[in-house]
C-alpha cells in the first residue's frame, strides 16, 4: 500500500488516496466474484446431484443413486479443486505485485 501524508499542508494524498483505493478495492471484489462464479456453480451443480441421489435412494432406486452419487463426488472434487487452483494463482499474483510494485506516476 502506498504512504498517505497526515501531515497539515501535505500534498493531499489523504484526500485523492482514499476513493481511489476504494474503487480498486471494488474492482478487484468484483474481478473475484466473476472469476468464483463458475467454480461456485460447479459446486452447486454438485449438492443438486447429491440431493437427487438421496431421493433415489428414498425411492429404492439403489444403482441410480450409487451413481449420482458417485458423479456428484466428482464434480464436488473437481470444484473444490478449480477453487483452489484460482485462489492459489489469485495470491501468487498478489506476492508477485508486492514484490515488485508497478512504478508511481
Amino acid at each position: 500500500m502506498g504512504q498517505i501524508s497526515h501531515t497539515p499542508g501535505g500534498d493531499g494524498a489523504h484526500s485523492q488516496g482514499v476513493p481511489n483505493q476504494l474503487a480498486a478495492k471494488s474492482a478487484d471484489s468484483l474481478e473475484e466474484r466473476v472469476e468464483r462464479a463458475p467454480t461456485l456453480l460447479v459446486v452447486a451443480a454438485a449438492v443438486v446431484a447429491f440431493v437427487v441421489s438421496v431421493a433415489n435412494f428414498a425411492l429404492g432406486n439403489l444403482s441410480l443413486g450409487v451413481n449420482v452419487a458417485s458423479i456428484g463426488l466428482l464434480v464436488v472434487g473437481g470444484g473444490l479443486s478449480w477453487l483452489a487452483m484460482e485462489r492459489r494463482r489469485v495470491r501468487q499474483a498478489e506476492r508477485e505485485w508486492l514484490s515488485n510494485p508497478p512504478a508511481r506516476p
